[in-house]
């Protein structure tokens, strides 16, 4: 019988943005709180994270959420939750205008 390792699975779960507000076209204060679920599927394998990168993503821009170091046993789901904020953080032109037009529509914030 060979063992054969499995690499973990990580699902976003959710996303969601408060206390929204920009003050310039250009700038942005608000909190990222995200929701992801971290599978182990191996059976007598245990994963530890000493780090783990979760990034926002803005027209090319990257912010990283790193958690403190975990690990998940074998055959388990893991629930990781971050908080993330920026305040007054220029961003490319366009790209608060953007996510402001966007949560008029949807009512976020």
């Amino acid at each position: 019988m060979a063992f054969i390792p499995q690499a973990p699975r990580f699902q976003l779960t959710s996303l969601t943005v408060t206390s929204l507000a920009t003050n310039t076209g250009a700038e942005l204060t608000a909190t990222f709180n995200v929701s992801a679920v971290l599978g182990n599927p191996n059976f007598a394998l245990s994963v530890c994270y000493e780090s783990l990168r979760l990034a926002l993503l803005f027209d090319n821009l990257v912010t990283l959420i790193q958690p403190l170091p975990f690990s998940t046993a074998a055959q388990t789901e893991t629930l990781v939750r971050a908080q993330y904020a920026v305040a007054h953080r220029l961003f490319p032109d366009g790209v608060v205008r953007g996510i402001t037009e966007q949560c008029v529509i949807t009512e976020c914030g």
